[in-house]
């Protein structure tokens, strides 16, 4: 996933979604929407949940920009995009997990009932 901009300009982008520049997550989006949705999608095979799900990983970065700082912050790019698209997987993933019927659910699905006489 290669990055549109030098490292200096990468570390500005940072600054600038820290300060909550709303066209800043509008670059990120533009830089890894597209490979974050597809890494949910492959594992969902739902394009609506896929599309949830990047938004969701978009306002974790929004929500934590504390995140983007100190000795755990993505060093390149690269590193943000791996991250972001890890998260998303392990989401889609859960995403799947909760979409599966529980077992306990499928011991009340009943047979149909059939109308009509008895059996004598």
């Amino acid at each position: 996933m290669p990055w549109d901009c030098s490292t200096l300009a990468f570390a500005e982008l940072l600054t600038r979604i820290q300060d909550r520049e709303w066209a800043a997550m509008v670059e990120l989006h533009t830089q890894f929407g597209e490979e974050v949705f597809h890494a949910c999608h492959a594992i969902t095979d739902d394009a609506l949940a896929a599309e949830l799900i990047t938004i969701d990983v978009f306002v974790q970065v929004w929500d934590q920009p504390e995140a983007l700082t100190g000795p755990a912050a993505p060093a390149n790019p690269d590193a943000l995009g791996r991250a972001m698209v890890a998260q998303a997987r392990n989401w889609a993933v859960l995403w799947c997990v909760e979409e599966q019927p529980a077992e306990s659910d499928l011991d009340v699905v009943k047979p149909p009932v059939a109308y009509g006489r008895l059996p004598s």
